[in-house]
């Protein structure tokens, strides 16, 4: 198992976007997606498992998975307060002002959740409840039950709805969902969380917090993880250029079917 000696001593970035970056005039599709990704178009299924999550209070922006009826699974980090009204939007692209809007209903956080602190037993995962039904068309992700594909070199696809890239802490394009393919870096001994490198100027990045990594088990996409967050690059000027890590969804199986439970 690989030793992220390296990862430890950089700084953990929560993903959440900026108020300036949800201005609608900063949008450059000029740019690579999701730091080197592609836009998710109408035709790929797996768009259909993705929400949009907006905090009017903070005016920050995170990525969530749906895994039940009126469920989305998210970072807990993304949640800086469970009091603060949540919108829930199912579509493409927040810029286009066609993507349809839930009104969050309540929030649980996992209880080993203190903080963004940087650390990597911290358990920043959550999920979300939301009032009235999935529009048509969406539906929850299957999730991955064992840990078979949770292995170095495995393979995997992020989605998310966060920046083009970390310049200065900027971004731009975030509200846009886009997904990018991915390997696994290392396994931490925890079995909390999974890492991957960004290769070639392709990852994560601001507001892709909360997001999905799949993984492709018989034909059909599971839910294998959510994206934690990235590590500071040694680049001074992109933030989202070195590593990023994710919450690993066997380990967490457990605590996802018995607090769903208590949302539903």
């Amino acid at each position: 198992m690989k030793k992220l000696v390296l990862l430890l001593s950089l700084t953990l970035l929560t993903a959440c976007q900026p108020e300036h970056s949800l201005t609608k005039s900063v949008v450059d599709d000029t740019v690579e997606e999701i730091a080197g990704g592609t836009k998710v178009t109408r035709f790929d299924s797996l768009g259909k498992h993705m929400a949009h999550i907006f905090v009017p209070a903070t005016k920050t922006v995170c990525t969530g998975t749906i895994i039940a009826p009126n469920l989305i699974l998210t970072a807990a980090h993304c949640i800086s307060n469970p009091g603060y009204p949540l919108e829930i939007g199912f579509g493409l692209d927040w810029h286009d002002g066609n993507m349809e809007i839930r009104a969050g209903r309540a929030v649980i956080k996992h209880s080993g959740f203190a903080g963004a602190q940087s650390n990597f037993d911290r358990d920043d995962i959550a999920l979300i409840s939301f009032s009235g039904s999935l529009p048509d068309g969406f539906k929850p992700a299957p999730l991955v039950k064992d840990t078979t594909y949770t292995k170095e070199n495995g393979t995997f696809t992020a989605f998310g709805y966060g920046s083009t890239t970390g310049m200065d802490g900027i971004g731009n394009s975030t509200g846009r969902l886009r997904k990018v393919p991915m390997t696994i870096f290392s396994v931490f001994s925890n079995k909390k969380v999974f890492a991957s490198k960004h290769l070639s100027g392709k990852g994560v990045c601001f507001g892709d917090s909360g997001g999905a990594a799949f993984v492709k088990i018989k034909g059909v996409y599971h839910l294998m993880g959510v994206i934690g967050g990235v590590y500071w690059s040694q680049r001074p000027k992109d933030q989202c250029s070195a590593y990023s890590y994710y919450l690993s969804i066997p380990y967490y199986l457990p605590w996802i079917r018995e607090k769903s439970l208590q949302l539903r």
